[in-house]
């Protein structure tokens, strides 16, 4: 069957189904007259399959090593539990939270200090909520902690000596690349909102620092 009939026969969009190839989860034979894909029921299988494993929240990577047999798929399946039970547990804590809040005549004029000790303390007990810093990634954690090493003078005159001027234009390189490693992020993974708004905010943060910090050098 041709690549409509495979999105009707599974519920997913020919777009999909096509990153699903792109990604080696399907390889559909190709009719050698018109070089058309052809699906058969066996393909068809395969994305039911992969449909089943992305419903558990699972990465297109963790599938396609499962599927190559790269990995075990009950190792696989039983570390998934874990993080979503992780997952479950911010969300109740997240959830107590909101229904406290809720009870505030104002919730826009709390104190903050009283409700940060009362997260504290719940998280002292075990409860868990959900981070507040998840957008700034370890890789950007690692690249500002980096960054800001590279941009101090003592360390390029230590490294660079009398050519530690040229440190500006290195740190400009170092975002310039982490910025590139974003967009290869952004392009190469799955198409969502999800992803979009993620990378692509991601990308932004990067551009306006890698613009004030070339601003400041300048000025």
């Amino acid at each position: 069957m041709k690549i409509g009939e495979a999105a009707k026969e599974t519920g997913l969009s020919i777009s999909n189904i096509r990153f699903y190839e792109k990604k080696g989860l399907l390889e559909p034979a190709r009719d050698q007259a018109s070089k058309y894909r052809n699906y058969t029921e066996e393909d068809i299988l395969r994305l039911k399959k992969i449909i089943i494993f992305r419903k558990m929240d699972l990465s297109v990577e963790q599938i396609a090593a499962m599927l190559r047999g790269k990995t075990d798929a009950k190792e696989v399946l039983k570390k998934q539990e874990k993080e979503l039970l992780n997952k479950i547990q911010e969300l109740e804590g997240a959830l107590e939270l909101c229904r406290v809040l809720e009870k505030e005549e104002s919730p826009l004029d709390i104190d903050p200090g009283q409700y940060l000790d009362y997260i504290a303390q719940e998280e002292k007990k075990g409860k868990k909520f959900s981070k507040a810093e998840e957008f700034l990634d370890g890789m950007l954690e690692s690249a500002g902690a980096l960054s800001g090493g590279m941009q101090s003078v003592g360390f390029w005159g230590e490294i660079l000596g009398p050519y530690a001027w040229l440190g500006k234009y290195l740190n400009l390189i170092f975002w310039l690349l982490v910025a590139g490693i974003v967009v290869f992020a952004l392009i190469t993974r799955e198409p969502s909102v999800r992803n979009y708004l993620y990378w692509g905010g991601l990308l932004l943060f990067l551009l306006m620092r890698v613009s004030s910090y070339w601003k400041n050098q300048r000025e």
